[in-house]
């Protein structure tokens, strides 16, 4: 039966698509496919292929392990992660605190070639189209858009990305070090560039992955913020 939950643990998605409990582990030893999917997941996150969650669903925000109460602040997440993936390190109660979403694993999976987890996916499984997100335009053969679509006008939804992403790439110019996740909550992107109305799933994060500079999309960790770039965050407030 597929599992209908939206979002699960790194720890239990790990098990969990190799068919194992994730209740009757010892993290000191674990099969050799577990250990190779929970590096796998945690790598992705840490390079932003994935997005890491609390278990409500936020992110770039404080988790917590419900069964124990520990708390991991954003950039201890970030130093726990390459724990994993670099060192080989399965802190389960840290593992089972941090959260990935369905869709960002299908997602994940379908660019990387990846055969979705049956426990999870039905066949022939589609990411859904959110509210926020502008769909391409309808193009005709030869992958042109076609004269219907070109003459009508945008949406307010097409504009407000178009607009984002403007203001994000003139930031990155300045600031080439600045992570996906730091533009996003970045005041000019929030102000000037309308993010603040896409507060939804990964709405604006995905728009601005599009337009981001390579070494950013492939570089881990989180960068320490100079003065100058905290001043520019706040958007002129």
């Amino acid at each position: 039966m597929v599992n209908a939950l939206k979002r699960l643990s790194i720890w239990e998605i790990g098990h969990r698509w190799h068919g194992v409990d994730p209740e009757q582990t010892d993290p000191k030893l674990l099969p050799l496919p577990v250990r190779d999917a929970l590096r796998s997941l945690t790598r992705a996150i840490h390079y932003d292929d994935v997005h890491a969650l609390n278990d409500q669903g936020i992110e770039n925000h404080t988790v917590h392990n419900r069964s124990t109460n520990q708390g991991y602040s954003p950039e201890r997440i970030h130093d726990k992660l390459a724990e994993c993936y670099e060192g080989g390190v399965f802190d389960k109660q840290f593992l089972e605190a941090v959260f990935i979403e369905k869709e960002d694993i299908g997602k994940w999976c379908q660019q990387n070639k990846i055969a979705l987890p049956d426990f999870w996916f039905s066949d022939g499984w589609k990411p859904p189209i959110f509210d926020g997100e502008a769909k391409e335009n309808m193009k005709d053969e030869q992958g042109q858009p076609s004269p219907q679509d070109t003459a009508t006008a945008l949406r307010p939804v097409q504009i407000d990305k178009l607009i984002c992403q403007a203001v994000a790439k003139t930031l990155w110019e300045i600031y080439p070090k600045m992570t996906i996740a730091d533009m996003c909550k970045n005041g000019c992107v929030q102000r000037y560039g309308q993010g603040k109305l896409y507060p939804g799933v990964h709405t604006l994060r995905n728009w601005l992955s599009e337009v981001a500079p390579t070494q950013v999309k492939g570089k881990p960790g989180r960068p320490k913020k100079k003065s100058s770039e905290r001043l520019i965050e706040d958007g002129e407030k």
